[in-house]
This record gives structure tokens, C-alpha cells and sequence, in this order.
């Protein structure tokens, strides 16, 4: 097994979240030679410069970026298990390994060299437990929380019930469904019908008063892409489930989108003349 270090952005953290919670894979950006169940480390270079996240390489080789919008890089299918919150400095990697070069000068998809693995997953180690950082366990159990479920493993089971029925509902009225839950575009499933085409982001909910996670990706392709819809599944482990297909203008008609973390970014000084 080796590890690698893999540049990430800022406005990929909601998705890196989301593979967590949902314990869905999703594409990422990684060194050409990774192999299945090598480590991917993610540095996020901006607005922090801080090692953020921790995943596992799913694939026995890398594809070209392009065809997903990420031209000149190669990605592999990884699960993300641990996101460092708060995330850890690259500052800190540097003190606590002063003779590796990368913490000096990150690269993007770096090899970690092998005398350097185990004393920096003891630093992400102390540092999650000094920071009483959640695990996979309790992330889940907090996302679920704010979008009213009960538990993960009910979560998990409305998530894929309303997929489902969204599929099956929209196949039954002659459209062709494609998953495209891993391409990073901001929605579940691509629809067909004719010349028709809608992008179908599914959110369910195990009753009428719960909630829904809406991700900052999803929240920009629903204000961008007319093509958006909101399948909302009511009661989805229910014979008598209920869906809801709205627009974006719909959607923010009807609910209220409240954030449920932020970034704090230091504040540019100001000069005094």
C-alpha cells in the first residue's frame, strides 16, 4: 500500500462530506501510478493550506480526466472515510517532519515517501483526537441528524428507496434514467426522452417534516442548469410514497435553505493612513 498526496478545492469539501455520509465512491484527481487500496491524503492549498481529508483508492487504474471536466489529470474512484475538522495545517506537518521536502513545497499528487507515513498519520492521529474529531460513525450520525433522519442505516435505506422510485417512475413515462452519482455534475440521474433532457438531483425524506442535505455543488447547478429538478421522495420506505419534481425557483419557493457549516477565512488587513 502507498500513499499520495492529492490537491483538492475548496468547493470540493461538500462533495468529499458527501461521499463520507452517504459511503457513496466518487472520482477524484490522483497520481497515475496509485493502485486499488492505496491511500490518498487530500491538501487543500487554498483558502487554509491545510491537509483536509483521507481516502482509499478503489481502482486498479486511472482514467483520463477530460471526459469529466478535469482535463490533464487522471482520476480513480476513492472513498473518503475521514474528513479532519478542523483540518490540519501544513504548518504543522512541517515542524512535526522538518526533513520531508513536500510539506516545504506541496505538489499536486505527490508520493508520500515510506519513512514518512507512519509519523505523519500519528500527527493526523494526536490531531483528530486533540480536536475530538467525529469519525465516519459520527459524521453520519450528525448529517442525518440535520436532515431529520433517525439513524444512518435508515438514511441509507431512503436514499436508495427514493432512487429507485425516482427511476422507475421516470422509465415508466418513456424516459431513459442514467446514473451519474459519481461525475461530480450536481445531480443523481440524467433523463432522456426525445430531444428532452432533465438532470434529476434525488433527496428523500422517511416522512413530511424531515429535511434534506443540498450540497454548495448541487445549490450551483440548480441556479445554472435549467435542465435542474429537485425529485423530493416523501415517505420513501412506503408503499404510498409521494414525489415531488421541482425546479430551482420552485424549490426555493418552498424551502428554506439554511447553511450547516462554514469556513473561516482570515480577513485582509486594512491600512491606516
Amino acid at each position: 500500500m502507498n500513499y499520495y498526496i492529492s490537491q483538492g478545492g475548496e468547493t470540493h469539501l461538500p462533495d468529499i462530506g458527501r461521499s463520507i455520509s452517504t459511503k457513496r465512491t466518487t472520482w477524484w484527481s490522483v497520481n497515475p501510478k496509485v493502485a486499488k487500496d492505496d491511500r490518498v491524503i487530500v491538501y487543500l492549498r487554498a483558502p487554509m493550506s491545510a491537509i483536509v481529508a483521507m481516502g482509499t483508492v478503489l481502482d486498479d487504474h486511472t482514467v483520463s480526466g477530460a471526459k469529466h471536466g478535469w482535463p490533464g489529470h487522471q482520476l480513480s474512484h476513492v472513498r473518503f472515510e475521514k474528513l479532519f475538522d478542523p483540518p490540519v495545517p501544513i504548518a504543522a506537518v512541517q515542524e512535526a517532519l522538518p526533513d520531508w521536502g513536500w510539506p516545504k513545497m506541496p505538489r499536486t499528487e505527490a508520493h508520500i515517501p515510506d519513512q514518512y507515513v507512519a509519523p505523519l498519520l500519528h500527527l493526523l492521529h494526536v490531531r483528530m483526537q486533540a480536536a475530538d474529531l467525529p469519525n465516519e460513525e459520527a459524521v453520519n450520525a450528525r448529517i442525518s441528524s440535520d436532515a431529520g433522519f433517525s439513524d444512518v442505516e435508515t438514511n441509507r435505506r431512503v436514499d436508495h428507496a427514493a432512487m429507485e422510485f425516482v427511476r422507475h417512475t421516470f422509465e415508466k413515462k418513456g424516459w431513459k434514467v442514467e446514473d451519474c452519482q459519481e461525475d461530480f455534475c450536481g445531480y443523481d440521474l440524467r433523463a432522456h426522452r426525445g430531444s428532452a433532457e432533465l438532470h434529476l438531483e434525488v433527496k428523500a425524506t422517511p416522512d413530511t417534516s424531515a429535511g434534506f442535505i443540498l450540497t454548495a455543488n448541487e445549490l450551483r447547478c440548480a441556479e445554472t442548469d435549467e435542465s435542474f429538478r429537485l425529485c423530493l421522495v416523501r415517505h420513501a420506505l412506503h408503499r404510498d410514497r409521494k414525489m415531488e419534481v421541482l425546479t430551482a425557483n420552485q424549490m426555493k419557493r418552498a424551502f428554506a435553505l439554511s447553511p450547516i457549516a462554514y469556513i473561516g477565512r482570515a480577513k485582509p488587513s486594512k491600512t491606516h493612513q
